[in-house]
């Protein structure tokens, strides 16, 4: 990680971000000591949660989801 200063990071910012997408992080500093970081965003989706508990637990034996909801419509309209 490469430390720069307020006055460095405004001449060079463009390519400061290029090195954050190319994984790089740099360190600003002002008066010698270190105020901000850039760092390569995370851009890495959530992984979407193992539902197949919860459908096991609403999923009537022997029927699926959409059989059982047929069958409630039918029952709606008689």
């Amino acid at each position: 990680m490469k430390a720069l200063s307020v006055k460095e990071i405004r001449t060079r910012l463009s390519k400061v971000i290029h090195e954050a997408q190319c994984g790089e992080s740099t360190t600003i500093t002002r008066y010698g000591k270190p105020v901000a970081r850039i760092v390569p965003a995370d851009t890495r989706r959530p992984a979407f949660p193992d539902q197949s508990e919860f459908r096991a637990s609403i999923k009537p034996r022997g029927k699926t989801l959409t059989d059982t909801l047929r069958e409630m419509r039918k029952e709606e309209r008689v």
